[in-house]
C-alpha cells in the first residue's frame, strides 16, 4: 500500500487521534474503577476480563503501528517523542503539562528493576531476576492476547532475560516458562502497578487536553439557530487532507468531552517496589 503524504500538521493530529483512542479504551469506567481519595487512591479493574484487556491495549500502546498512513511504523511512546520534538498546536507553552507526563512514563517503563526471590516452578529455583518494567508489561500483554500456539516469539524473550541474569535453561520447556512468568507478573507484580500506571497514562492523557485546549478554543464555533448543527469547527489552514480533517473534528471532539476520569493521585504505598 503505497504511503499517504502529510505535512507534519496532518501528520500530528494523526497521532494525536491515535493516541487518544488508545488511552481512552483503557481509562474508562467500563474498564477500570477509582477507589478512595488523593493521596491515596487506588485503581481497581472491574472483572479479571478488564484486566486482560487492559494488558493488550497497554501492549499495543508500546508497540509499532502497522498503519501505512503514518510516516513510519511509530508506536505510541514514539508517538510521544515526535510531538514533543516538533508540536505543532504548542500555544503559550500548552505543550508543558503533555512533556512532564511523558517523560514521567517513559522513564518508568525503561527502569530496570530487581524482583527478588523470584521463584519459577519448572525450574525449582528462586532467584533475583532483573529486567525493565517494559520487558514484563509485554511479556503479560503477549501472553493475554495470545494463546500458547502463537507465542514462540515471547518465549524467546523470556529465555533471553533468564539468559542476561545467567540462569540456565536448557532442559526447561518454553511453555511452563510462559505459566511461571504469567502466574508472577499477571496475578502480583503487574497488579501491584496498575494503579501507578493508570494514574501516569491518565496524566498524559490530560497532557494532550490541556496542549489542544488552546486549538480547541480557537477552531469552535457554535452556530446560529437556523444552522444544522450545533457547532463546528475551523479546520486549520495547513490541514488540507479529507482524512485528516475528520480526524481534527474527532481530536477537537475529544476535547469538547474532556477525559472520562479526573487526575488522581495514586497512594504511594503502590509506588516503592519493583
Amino acid at each position: 500500500m503505497e504511503k499517504m503524504l502529510f505535512n507534519d500538521k496532518e501528520y500530528e493530529i494523526i497521532l494525536l487521534k491515535r493516541l487518544i483512542e488508545t488511552l481512552d479504551l483503557m481509562l474508562n469506567s467500563e474498564v477500570l474503577e477509582l477507589h478512595g481519595n488523593d493521596p491515596h487512591t487506588e485503581v481497581w479493574f472491574q472483572t479479571s476480563i478488564h484486566q486482560k484487556f487492559f494488558y493488550i491495549i497497554l501492549l499495543d500502546f508500546l508497540s509499532r503501528s502497522d498503519l501505512e498512513l503514518c510516516k513510519e511504523k511509530a508506536s505510541c511512546i514514539d508517538s510521544l517523542t515526535i510531538i514533543q520534538e516538533k508540536p505543532n498546536f504548542n500555544d503559550n507553552e500548552s505543550i508543558s503539562e503533555f512533556n512532564t507526563a511523558t517523560e514521567i512514563f517513559k522513564s518508568w517503563i525503561n527502569e530496570e528493576v530487581i524482583i527478588k526471590n523470584f521463584y519459577i516452578s519448572s525450574l525449582n529455583k528462586e532467584f533475583n531476576l532483573e529486567l525493565k518494567r517494559e520487558e514484563f508489561i509485554r511479556i503479560c500483554g503477549t501472553i493475554s492476547k495470545h494463546n500458547f500456539t502463537k507465542l514462540t516469539r515471547i518465549s524467546e524473550d523470556i529465555q533471553k532475560i533468564l539468559k542476561k541474569n545467567s540462569i540456565n535453561i536448557s532442559n526447561t520447556s518454553p511453555i511452563l516458562l510462559l505459566n511461571d512468568f504469567y502466574e508472577k507478573f499477571h496475578n502480583d507484580i503487574l497488579i501491584y502497578h496498575i494503579s501507578n500506571i493508570s494514574e501516569m497514562l491518565n496524566n498524559i492523557r490530560w497532557g494532550i487536553h490541556h496542549y489542544l485546549l488552546n486549538e480547541f478554543n480557537k477552531s469552535y464555533m457554535k452556530n446560529s439557530s437556523n444552522s444544522y448543527g450545533e457547532y463546528r469547527y475551523i479546520y486549520p489552514k495547513d490541514v488540507k487532507n479529507k482524512f485528516v480533517r475528520v480526524c481534527y473534528w474527532d481530536l477537537m471532539n475529544s476535547i469538547r468531552s474532556k477525559p472520562q476520569f479526573r487526575k488522581f493521585k495514586t497512594t504511594k504505598y503502590l509506588k516503592t517496589r519493583y
